[in-house]
């Protein structure tokens, strides 16, 4: 049994962005179908974090019960083969659209090329089963390096070094370049399909809704080598920078074929907050980014600074707490 690490530094993460409602019986059976395929076995489901219910392979209908009603993020982890973790948004009539699909692997599951190949296989038929407008799947630690930029935090008389995530949602723009790109068509639209036909990569397919998927190199786990870098970096200038999140300029807005976006994102910044409620990134678990206190998950935890991960199910934004403030909110 490989588990995933409080860290989640040895994982690779698939994202799959959607405006599609994901509550039907066949999403949920072919959703589970899929992990399975991936010899994915699910110990733990729940509406919360960490999940609190047994999955019973021969008793489904109890992770169906809890789907069918939508909860804002249903998790499912993983422990018997390789440690994972799954987290579906399943309400896509509260909050800002576009929601996700988050799933973590324990990255030693990619060192089978077989199980590359039938990832990337499993990973398209999800794309589609999902109505998805945008995706990629990549490294943690790549992810990290792309969004993760380091912001003063006061603590009583001293000042420390904290780490504060970009949010990472399609309709306020790409986080980066990944191993596997799942443009959709929206984003084929905005770059042109004659663009992303002749894009710099180590292999692109056009899928079947007109999307297109854009790899790097032949496994996630090849995120450090010098092609993947060449590839990745002869994207980002192709498709063009301005369409990209970038941790040194974290307020500079991109271009995003997606909406409603910028006008949204301006009104939440400039509404006045509760000023008995204090902002997430001076400690609470409330998103800095939209003010949400209900849907957010914890995703990470560092030891030796004792700062504690979230990830917001609404804005998709994630930040992190030093565990100090934390308990003096409670």
């Amino acid at each position: 049994m490989t588990d995933l690490d409080p860290s989640w530094k040895h994982a690779v993460e698939l994202d799959f962005w959607s405006y599609a409602d994901w509550t039907s019986r066949t999403i949920e059976e072919r959703f589970l179908q899929s992990l399975l395929r991936l010899e994915l076995i699910p110990s733990r489901f729940g509406d919360e974090e960490p999940p609190g219910l047994e999955f019973v392979s021969s008793r489904p209908d109890s992770l169906w019960d809890l789907w069918s009603h939508g909860p804002d993020q249903l998790t499912i982890h993983g422990h018997r083969t390789f440690g994972f973790q799954a987290i579906i948004h399943l309400n896509p009539d509260k909050g800002d659209p576009p929601h996700s699909l988050h799933l973590a692997i324990h990255e030693k599951y990619f060192e089978d090329g077989n199980r590359v190949a039938k990832f990337i296989e499993v990973s398209e038929e999800l794309y589609s089963l999902l109505g998805s407008v945008q995706g990629d799947i990549g490294h943690r630690q790549d992810r990290e390096n792309k969004t993760v930029v380091e912001v003063p935090l006061k603590i009583g008389n001293r000042t420390v070094r904290a780490t504060k995530y970009i949010p990472a949602n399609p309709a306020i723009g790409l986080s980066g370049i990944y191993w596997a790109n799942f443009l959709g068509p929206p984003f084929v639209e905005f770059f042109s399909e004659t663009k992303l036909e002749s894009a710099p990569c180590y292999r692109k397919k056009r899928l079947i809704d007109g999307g297109y998927l854009l790899l790097t190199s032949k496994s996630p786990l090849d995120y450090t080598g010098a092609e993947a870098r060449k590839f990745e970096q002869a994207l980002f200038h192709y498709l063009g920078e301005e369409s990209f999140l970038n941790s040194k300029y974290p307020e500079r807005i991109p271009k995003s074929p997606l909406a409603p976006r910028h006008e949204n994102e301006v009104k939440v910044q400039k509404e006045p907050r509760n000023p008995n409620e204090p902002p997430g990134l001076d400690g609470t678990r409330s998103c800095p980014k939209c003010g949400e206190l209900q849907r957010v998950s914890h995703v990470s935890s560092d030891q030796v600074n004792r700062l504690i991960g979230f990830r917001c199910q609404k804005c998709g934004a994630v930040w992190a707490v030093h565990t100090s403030l934390l308990s003096a909110h409670k």
